[in-house]
């Protein structure tokens, strides 16, 4: 199937980058489906791969204030 061709040729493990592969595979074949070029898009009944939720980058309460000041100082109107 064409899941197994996915894994197979392109040696990917990280989900995201499956997930990418996949997306832009799934792009081709609907176009190729919309312009009766295939019948059917066999990536049709393929789920993404489950990703890792990322940890949010945070910023110190130091980084906001200076951040703060840079904005007040140079974009003034936004303030």
């Amino acid at each position: 199937d064409f899941r197994g061709f996915l894994a197979e040729q392109s040696g990917i493990s990280e989900a995201s980058s499956f997930n990418s592969l996949l997306s832009d595979c799934r792009t081709f074949f609907r176009w190729a489906v919309k312009r009766k070029y295939l019948l059917v898009d066999p990536t049709a009944n393929i789920e993404k791969r489950k990703t890792k939720g990322k940890i949010p980058t945070t910023i110190s309460p130091e980084e906001a204030e200076k951040f703060l000041r840079l904005v007040e100082r140079e974009f003034p109107a936004w303030m």
